[in-house]
């Protein structure tokens, strides 16, 4: 059960970033075609490609979590003894948590005074645009709780990704 709720959510998450991005090249495209083209320049474009691509970041960076692929300085910690980079790992992991928690709240936070503006040419709320931080701070959390359980979870004797 388990199981199959973590792909079907990694499955969602893949369908609307290919989404996003797919209506973002469109954007584009359609922007390029009416500027230059038919020297008409749309004038929602921009404002439309930068909320797409903040909600892109957000939701991607969930994903690289998944893969531990987000932002981290490893080559130092690679030096360490296989037993203490478990350590080391765990203490970065926890620390992780507690900032992307404080990231959540904050971001919940947020939303109410987003959603009493409205953004210049679209005329959508900012909540609309200011969500996405919280969801994929939860979506990174929830990554990030995985991999620190299969590390726990992990006999010294096995071996990571990274062969260690």
């Amino acid at each position: 059960m388990a199981d199959r709720f973590r792909i079907s959510l990694e499955a969602i998450v893949r369908w609307v970033l290919v989404g996003m991005m797919s209506v973002m090249l469109g954007i584009i495209l359609l922007s390029v075609f009416a500027r230059y083209v038919l020297g008409q320049p749309i004038t929602w474009g921009e404002e439309g490609t930068r909320f797409l691509l903040v909600w892109i970041s957000f939701l991607g960076a969930g994903l690289a979590t998944k893969y531990g692929k987000e932002l981290a300085a490893r080559e130092l910690a690679m030096l360490l003894p296989a037993p203490l980079l478990r350590v080391v790992d765990g203490a970065i992991g926890l620390l992780s948590l507690a900032f992307l928690a404080t990231f959540i709240v904050a971001g919940i936070g947020m939303l109410p005074v987003g959603h009493q503006t409205l953004s210049e040419i679209l005329e959508v709320p900012y909540s609309l645009v200011y969500l996405a931080a919280p969801l994929g701070g939860a979506l990174m959390a929830f990554y990030l709780v995985l991999r620190l359980r299969d590390t726990a979870r992990r006999r010294p004797a096995d071996k990571d990704a990274s062969g260690r």
